[in-house]
């Protein structure tokens, strides 16, 4: 089967908002549990999910567990988080 990249509206603010709760968190500790969320989440969507568009979600979801907690240079991993996202959200349309 094709992948179609098609997923709901629904999935994409989960996923979307488990990752960006993941990047702002201020500890590692309290960004884990959105950062399991969105690997789950991300695992039920990737057979859907071309290479290319499952490459900018993982890429979203590793740069945000970079920005986790009190690091150098958050504002600009934090603009990264964004980056992917909106890539992400280009590519896949909605059911």
């Amino acid at each position: 089967m094709q992948p179609t990249n098609k997923i709901t509206q629904q999935q994409f603010d989960d996923i979307q908002r488990a990752i960006l709760a993941a990047a702002n968190a201020t500890t590692k500790k309290n960004a884990k549990i959105p950062l399991e969320k969105a690997k789950y989440i991300h695992s039920q969507l990737r057979h859907q999910l071309s290479d290319y568009v499952d490459e900018k979600l993982t890429a979203a979801i590793n740069c945000a567990e970079d920005a986790a907690g009190n690091v150098k240079g958050k504002a600009r991993l934090l603009e990264n988080v964004d980056h992917y996202l909106y890539l992400f959200k280009l590519k896949v349309t909605f059911e």
